[in-house]
């Protein structure tokens, strides 16, 4: 991060960017971060992140109290980069709402992607010619941290109007899990077709 924060001109001791990654993560203090990652309830390593849901407003007043007022309008970017430098796939997210839309987008994808879904569909995923609608949802903060949730979620997949493509509504059943592996890191989805079935 103060690498990142360097090459936009901006000035920033190391101790002060770990202060700040800290707050994105909920802590009130690095020490606090140090803590929870001594007693293994946060990650020590960040690279098994694949979300990372930042306190945004938390980091926002921890670096005007440590007198980095000019970091406010990019300490979204300069987190985004510093987590992506630890994980290649980590996404970066300022709510957790915003994450439980991600994390549904990314299993509607898995879905359509399964071998079984592609054969029913014509064998080829189109995405600007079907439709997949997923009324499950995950509350992620009620996840408790270092424990797995295992759900069942159903996806309805219909052609898109206007594609021409005759047929029913194909339901699509997925046994889907996603591990909270720290505060505000989250592992997964990780989606596997159970069932199919025309409605």
């Amino acid at each position: 991060m103060s690498k990142q924060a360097a090459a936009d001109d901006i000035s920033i001791k190391l101790g002060h960017a770990l202060e700040l990654v800290a707050a994105c993560l909920g802590y009130t203090s690095l020490s606090a971060l140090q803590t929870a990652q001594a007693v293994g309830s946060e990650l020590r390593n960040f690279h098994k992140a694949r979300h990372v849901v930042i306190d945004l407003d938390l980091a926002r007043c921890r670096a005007l109290a440590l007198g980095h007022s000019a970091l406010a309008g990019s300490l979204q970017e300069l987190l985004s980069v510093a987590f992506s430098t630890r994980s290649k796939w980590a996404e970066v997210h300022t709510d957790f709402k915003i994450f439980e839309e991600a994390l549904k987008r990314m299993v509607g994808q898995q879905m359509l992607a399964d071998p079984d879904v592609l054969a029913s569909i014509g064998g080829a995923y189109m995405e600007d010619r079907f439709n997949i609608c997923i009324d499950d949802s995950l509350v992620a903060e009620e996840v408790p941290v270092c424990e797995r949730v295992n759900m069942t979620w159903t996806g309805r997949v219909t052609p898109k109007e206007g594609a021409h493509i005759p047929g029913n509504t194909l339901l699509v059943v997925a046994a889907v899990s996603a591990w909270r592996i720290g505060e505000r890191c989250f592992e997964g989805p990780f989606v596997e077709v159970v069932r199919l079935a025309v409605a």
